[in-house]
């Protein structure tokens, strides 16, 4: 019951950050040196979609360390924590990261698509790898069964093929309106 209800108030949550996103001191151009509206990541389209890609495999990489932990601690404690308390919380640092990118670029349409396509090239490198491993499956042994193998598979092509889509829809969608 506690899982339920912390993954159905993560959602909650995130849609209200949709809702509400004007109201977010966060979503207002920034100023900095390195990240502002008029620093070194978005002076190049590449150099942006580059920064959105890293931002991508540092996210990936924090819930995969998270996760792998939490099988450490589960062995060592017998204390697990599951892995929809945190994934939200990976979701929606995404999705505000993929808006902040989005708010702060102001270059043309076409730099934008170059944005979003270099940006979710991670994703789409993971959905590649899904269905190149999902086509080539085989038994490890005779008498194998690759149903659990090739569902597993399945539900990474799932979840990578909308986290690319869903990454470049939020950089299209928070464009600024005198972009």
């Amino acid at each position: 019951m506690v899982i339920e209800t912390l993954f159905i108030s993560s959602v909650i949550g995130i849609l209200l950050v949709f809702l509400f996103r004007k109201h977010i001191p966060h979503f207002h151009r920034s100023q900095g040196k390195w990240a502002g509206g008029d620093g070194i990541i978005f002076t190049n389209a590449w150099v942006c979609g580059a920064a959105v890609f890293l931002y991508n495999v540092a996210l990936f990489g924090l819930v995969a360390l998270l996760f792998f932990g939490n099988i450490l601690l589960a062995s060592k404690t017998h204390l697990s924590i599951p892995i929809f308390i945190y994934a939200p919380f990976a979701v929606a640092a995404s999705i505000l990261g993929w808006m902040w990118f989005g708010k702060n670029w102001s270059g043309s349409f076409k730099e934008r698509m170059q944005i979003a396509a270099t940006g979710s090239g991670f994703y789409w490198l993971l959905a590649a790898f899904a269905v190149y491993r999902l086509l080539t499956l085989e038994p490890q042994f005779p008498g194998d069964d690759t149903f659990m193998a090739a569902v597993g598979l399945f539900m990474l092509l799932v979840i990578t093929g909308g986290a690319a889509v869903l990454c470049m829809a939020t950089i299209f969608w928070t464009g600024r309106k005198n972009a």
